[in-house]
């Protein structure tokens, strides 16, 4: 909802508009009264006019365009006969209490009797401020969010108190073949708010985004303009587009202070000394009050970007999963490094004549097989006729897994078990020998969006941020909301992991198998 001032203008002074008009006007003529409803009524529509310009010319920049159009004073007509018989009324699958099917009274997806009045609202109405019985001189006033709420998405207006029980209120008959049938009145909604998708059909269709109408959508646009414009995504870019994706507002402004981080009616409040922030109730605060914040700094726990560039691993990145974007082809599925150290498995028999290692990996065992058969075999074919060169610290430069890892000074010969180490960390190995680079992970608490965010398939338009050599990982972490057991329980947590599942095998009968044989084909190379 937008700041409103008042007075904005003489537009808005009734006073102000009868000095324009003169002093007879304003002073001495006897019908002052009734000049001056004239005139405020009048200026009422020269207001609109300006506050039509206004938002033309604010469209015209990608920064100051208005989420929504606003209208100073919008008729709201209701008839009696259509309270109550809206998506609103019907009964739900998830209301507490009720069994479906139990008799004629509760049936799913029919009217139910409800403790509030719920009409259908105009054509992309999506907000209003208050709402008036009349313009000038108004009886009584009605409070967006306390007293009526807009249901933008159903398009209702929902009242907690049905205004047909209002007696000041100017009712009208309405006729059917000279016959009353029906009543209606006539509210009048002050500042109400239409979602004429400004922000999508000016700026956002030319990237092929389809945003909601948000501040937090207006922000994701921006964002991938920026990076656009700039012929690449800086990282403060990146992390503002993914921001605004999933509503967990970064600190805006260099020298900010933290002076409230709490739990309130609506969930986690972060304030400073120049900002306020809110998140979802299941996000946890990672700044102190009283702590200085940068531009940019990440204040709850929802979202956390880490950058591979030095080859470090932090324990909050559990694993990565390398798709079909990183591995070669003919692969089934993920290989999945996990973050802690695992046995290093040593042949020193192996049929190629080399020391043969890996280590256990989660996935698609033939994909792990072939995975490391082929690190093996490519190491192998980068084997000089002379000994491989050695950096300074006498490690190889070039050769198979084991030559990499051997630990010996002055390799000479293929290394045995007592050689090289006894456990590796794979994903700490895979950063710092291939994605140190050219890669970063975004590690998302599902459980933290904010209300306001755009959805997750929108991380996909990240991807025109990204230069074509960079790398983006993603993990959602799906972990439930918070809940608290209260009382003498005892209860016990265990935690499991699950990998994936076991590859299925099936047998051929005998009688299934003709004198020309079995063929085999490979029919999707896909596992799920």
């Amino acid at each position: 909802m937008q700041k409103f001032t008042y007075p904005q203008s003489d537009l808005d002074s009734s006073t102000a508009l009868l000095r324009v008009l003169g002093s007879f006007w304003a002073s001495t003529f006897a019908g002052r009264d009734q000049l001056r409803s004239y005139t405020t009524g009048i200026a009422a529509g020269a207001a609109q006019i300006q506050l039509n310009l206004l938002e033309t010319v604010a469209a015209l920049s990608r920064f100051e365009i208005p989420i929504f159009h606003t209208e100073n004073w919008y008729p709201l007509v209701l008839r009696k006969s259509q309270v109550n018989l809206t998506s609103a009324n019907n009964y739900k699958f998830d209301e507490p209490g009720l069994q479906f099917d139990s008799g004629p009274a509760v049936l799913f997806d029919t009217l139910a009797t409800r403790d509030f009045y719920a009409f259908a609202a105009p054509a992309q109405l999506a907000g209003a401020a208050h709402i008036f019985d009349r313009v000038l001189f108004p009886t009584f006033s009605l409070i967006g969010g306390v007293d009526f709420i807009v249901d933008a998405a159903n398009q209702i207006i929902i009242f907690t108190q049905n205004p047909f029980d209002n007696e000041n209120i100017v009712r009208s008959p309405v006729y059917v073949d000279d016959v009353i049938t029906d009543e209606e009145i006539t509210l009048w909604v002050f500042k109400a708010d239409f979602d004429y998708q400004y922000v999508f059909k000016q700026f956002a269709y030319a990237l092929g985004i389809q945003v909601k109408s948000t501040e937090t959508g207006k922000a994701f646009v921006n964002a991938v303009f920026d990076g656009l414009l700039a012929g690449g995504a800086s990282a403060a870019v990146f992390e503002a587009a993914v921001s605004a994706v999933l509503d967990i507002p970064l600190s805006r402004e260099d020298g900010e202070i933290v002076e409230v981080a709490e739990l309130d009616g609506h969930g986690l409040i972060i304030a400073t000394n120049k900002h306020v922030y809110r998140f979802a109730r299941d996000a946890t605060a990672v700044v102190t009050v009283g702590q200085v914040l940068r531009a940019g700094d990440r204040l709850v726990d929802a979202l956390e970007i880490i950058e591979l560039n030095r080859g470090e691993v932090p324990d909050s990145l559990p694993a990565l999963a390398l798709d079909q974007g990183f591995t070669a082809a003919c692969y089934y599925s993920d290989l999945i490094f996990e973050n802690h150290d695992v046995p290093l498995r040593v042949d020193a028999t192996h049929p190629s004549g080399y020391t043969y290692v890996d280590f256990p990996l989660a996935g698609f065992p033939a994909d792990v097989q072939r995975f490391f058969e082929e690190l093996h075999m490519r190491g192998i074919a980068q084997i000089a006729p002379t000994p491989p060169a050695c950096d300074t610290t006498g490690q190889r430069k070039t050769g198979t897994l084991a030559h990499i890892l051997d630990r010996r000074s002055n390799p000479v010969g293929e290394p045995e078990a007592a050689d090289l180490p006894a456990t590796i960390n794979p994903l700490k190995f895979l950063v710092a020998n291939v994605l140190r680079n050219h890669a970063f992970a975004a590690i998302i608490k599902v459980a933290g969006l904010g209300e306001n965010h755009l959805g997750l398939y929108n991380i996909r338009h990240i991807r025109q941020l990204l230069p074509p050599y960079a790398g983006m990982f993603l993990l959602y972490n799906l972990a439930g909301k918070k809940a608290v057991i209260s009382g003498e329980f005892d209860v016990q947590e265990i935690v499991t992991q699950f990998k994936g599942a076991a590859p299925l095998s099936s047998a051929v009968t005998a009688n299934l198998v003709s004198d020309r044989g079995v063929i085999v084909r490979t029919i999707s190379g896909t596992c799920q």
